[in-house]
């Protein structure tokens, strides 16, 4: 991330910051699989990877993912006092490149083997899509002076878009249009040696209601060969 700041006045600052490269994310962990079926329900399953003709135990899964560029720009203004304001107001605006969020790819071992029944199952690697799309966001709020040296507020707001279209909605992550207002106050104490700071903020999200018609989120299940499930035609 690099950014550049100015200040033209005295009492105007402008600032940008960016990072205009995704970060690819390659985790690991490992994985623990529990039978569903009528025949293997409540059994766990020990996972293979093949090396050449062998299978050998083998536990470890990935999930990759990009996280997303950003950018931001935002202005500020200041009203009078030395050596801080009696008051300021910022406005922010900020991109993030959410697009690059098509899928999460899971990658697992090869087989799944219930070892007192001698059942192996064929694992594939996932690809859960997303389509996520960029967003966009303006940030509003100010600092004011209520008692010099002693007490100030602090009042904002912010607008965001929705990354994820409606037909991608699920519960894992929900960043819909949302809307966010904020407060807050910030006591000085012992003649400036300590602070107390009091704030909140409540966030108002988009509802959603997603029919069949219109959901493209297909359940995916380790060893089905398919998803679990079709979007209706039409």
């Amino acid at each position: 991330t690099a950014g550049v700041w100015y200040r033209p006045r005295p009492f105007l600052e402008l600032a940008a910051a960016g990072r205009l490269l995704s970060i690819p994310i390659d985790s690991e962990g490992t994985i623990k699989l529990t039978g569903q079926g009528d025949i293997v329900r409540g059994r766990t399953l020990t996972t293979y990877r093949r090396q050449g003709d062998e299978l050998v135990p083998d536990d470890r899964a990935g999930l990759d993912l990009d996280y997303a560029p950003s950018a931001r720009l935002g202005v500020r203004y200041l009203h009078g006092g030395q050596p801080r304001p009696r008051f300021d107001v910022e406005l922010d605006l900020a991109w993030e490149g959410w697009s690059v969020m098509q899928a999460y790819h899971f990658r697992t071992p090869d087989v799944a083997r219930v070892e007192d029944l001698k059942i192996d199952v064929a694992l594939t690697d996932l690809d859960v899509i997303r389509d996520w799309q960029d967003t966009w966001s303006v940030r509003l709020g100010g600092d004011v002076t209520l008692i010099p040296g002693r007490l100030e507020g602090r009042l904002g707001g912010f607008y965001e878009s929705a990354a994820v279209p409606l037909s991608r909605t699920f519960l894992d992550f929900l960043p819909f249009d949302r809307l966010g207002l904020g407060g807050g106050l910030s006591l000085s104490l012992l003649d400036g040696g300590a602070q107390l700071d009091l704030s909140y903020v409540h966030v108002f999200n988009e509802p959603r209601a997603v029919s069949e018609a219109e959901g493209e989120m297909l359940q995916q299940r380790p060893g089905a060969g398919r998803p679990a499930g079709r979007r209706p035609a039409g």
